[in-house]
């Protein structure tokens, strides 16, 4: 396994603030938290310069060699989300509304409400779902299961040996003592310490199309946001994965915290994840 080629790259960023407080800020800027994974093949990483590229051809105003979403306009944004959606890449997003999460947090993964915590429990659901897929394509395109390799934007604030710790070996600890506690586990053997780095978005430009993934699908979900839309996350529609077997993108390629069993989202939230499969 240490000497077969990495199956897919899988470049991961995320929107919002992942402090889980035990109160209402009563601000919407800290009410969700995306996190999002944007997969391509290993031959096609070259040509994702070029995308970003052409994603920035008809801004207006200063342009940058650096693909941000919160510096474009409302109407860049979505052409952007358009010309995204568009190449040949699948994704997947975790969106989480943290005020109902305040009281769903998972008191078994730790006994406080650390950040890091929260954000590293967010992007081992996000995985759980990146693995399976990255399973049955893998033996679809290559005849055989081959690991992935993970891309972390690098963002002030996190421990990135903590979440290395979490996602190599406490989960591998876990799921050898049968103590996984939700439904599914990251797929064995597709993750590999060896095949995961942390860099800045400047240096892979994969990272500033899961930027704009998941600060599309923070908007989006944003309702009390003056910028609130859903265009642009939904213009990514395409290449939001599905389950191999055809299933809705529902809890897959868009995952909602918390779960429709733990609680439900404001009304004036749910017509984005309606959109994606959710009957809530």
């Amino acid at each position: 396994m240490l000497d077969t080629p990495s199956s897919y790259i899988v470049f991961i960023d995320e929107a919002g603030d992942p402090g889980i407080k035990r109160y209402s800020t009563g601000d919407p800027r800290y009410e969700w938290f995306t996190v999002s994974a944007v997969v391509v093949r290993p031959r096609l990483e070259p040509l994702i310069v070029d995308w970003v590229r052409e994603a920035r051809d008809g801004q207006k105003g200063r342009q940058t060699a650096v693909l941000h979403y919160r510096d474009l306009t409302q109407g860049a944004r979505q052409h952007v989300c358009e010309i995204i959606g568009s190449k040949p890449l699948r994704a997947f997003v975790l969106a989480s509304h943290k005020t109902n999460m305040r009281q769903h947090y998972n008191a078994r993964l730790s006994t406080d409400e650390r950040a890091s915590r929260f954000y590293n429990w967010c992007i081992r659901i996000l995985l759980e779902r990146v693995t399976e897929w990255a399973v049955g394509q893998s033996m679809s395109d290559y005849g055989e299961r081959r690991p992935i390799e993970l891309v972390f934007s690098q963002r002030g604030g996190h421990n990135y040996a903590k979440l290395r710790w979490y996602l190599f070996t406490k989960l591998q600890w876990q799921e050898d003592a049968g103590e996984l506690y939700l439904g599914r586990p990251v797929s064995r053997g597709m993750l590999l310490d060896s095949r995961c780095t942390v860099t800045s978005t400047n240096q892979r430009a994969g990272l500033q199309l899961a930027d704009v993934l998941a600060s599309a699908f923070w908007q989006g979900a944003n309702s009390g946001m003056p910028n609130y839309s859903t265009a642009p996350a939904l213009a990514l529609r395409r290449i939001i994965a599905r389950p191999h077997n055809g299933a809705e993108k529902a809890n897959f390629g868009l995952t909602l915290l918390p779960m429709p069993e733990q609680g439900q989202i404001p009304e004036t939230d749910r017509p984005l994840f309606r959109a994606f499969g959710y009957q809530i």
